[in-house]
């Protein structure tokens, strides 16, 4: 079930699950743009809604996006990510105390019956995404 997490007249913040995309894909898999479009068009009775994506978290990242009501909104929302103003946050949630003060995380991304995921155990690798992180204790 999606959630939303704040909406106003000009913005929805909506809570994006892991390996959920956040618009249409070749998976056919249901994506975050349209699930939130269907939920507030089935709340508010009517079928006028568009949303407008002004970023996107990778299919594997769960987390909190950001969707314009308007193409003002939008338009605005969009120099601010360009510009870097809007600061966006990751945290990350593990078992254990790490050991390292720095660690990588890697992430691999692959096709397995032509559709996309996302795992640390596939062979079948397309792309390799390295990112270096602080451990918070």
């Amino acid at each position: 079930m999606i959630m939303i997490a704040y909406e106003d007249a000009d913005i929805v913040i909506a809570v994006k699950p892991f390996n959920m995309p956040v618009q249409s894909d070749p998976s056919g898999q249901m994506d975050l743009l349209n699930a939130v479009q269907q939920l507030i068009r089935e709340r508010d009775h009517e079928n006028k809604t568009i949303l407008y994506l002004v970023h996107r978290l990778d299919r594997a990242t769960g987390g909190l996006v950001l969707f314009a009501k308007h193409q003002r909104a939008a338009h605005h929302l969009s120099i601010q990510f360009q510009n870097r103003t809007i600061k966006r946050v990751y945290h990350a949630i593990v078992s254990g105390i790490p050991r390292q003060q720095e660690e990588r995380l890697i992430d691999f991304y692959g096709k397995i019956d032509e559709k996309i995921v996302c795992t640390k155990f596939e062979k079948i690798i397309n792309k390799q995404k390295k990112r270096y992180y602080p451990i918070v204790r």
